[in-house]
């Protein structure tokens, strides 16, 4: 079952946030625990009770929209497609390994980017091609 963001307050066209899931586990077939792929549905059945319509929300300037859950090989042009309507894509996953797909996508619509990646370990293994270890190591090698 498919569910959608509860605090989506707008539609595509008037959002300026986009949400898009990537139920993708494919980077990460050589763990022993599996299940990021029930991520983004775990995230919007967990959003349930937030509500960006409540009189007291303070940012209401704020209209997102939840898209909808794509593949990870729609990634890279599906960011492209939102930042190129000046809306910013939060993309909820899946493996690490989407972030590749992701950054991809932002580097070929802004002149400038920088990243900060915060996680338990490097991500810099670069033995395995589209391995949830080799994120950072794959964005290393694009060409921005």
């Amino acid at each position: 079952m498919t569910y959608k963001v509860s605090f989506s307050n707008s539609s595509i066209k008037e959002a300026n946030v986009v949400l898009f899931g990537v139920p993708d586990q494919s980077g990460c077939k050589y763990a022993k625990r599996q299940g990021t792929k029930y991520g983004p549905n775990a995230f919007r059945k967990a959003t349930y009770l937030i509500d960006l319509n409540d009189p007291y929300a303070k940012n209401k300037k704020l209209k997102i929209a939840d898209y909808k859950n794509i593949r990870k090989d729609m990634v890279e042009d599906t960011v492209r497609k939102f930042i190129s309507q000046n809306k910013l894509p939060v993309i909820i996953g899946g493996d690490h390994s989407i972030t590749y797909h992701s950054i991809k996508g932002i580097s070929k619509e802004v002149d400038e980017l920088s990243i900060i990646y915060l996680g338990a370990h490097y991500d810099t293994v670069k033995s395995i091609k589209n391995y949830h270890g080799s994120v950072l190591y794959e964005i290393s090698k694009l060409k921005m």
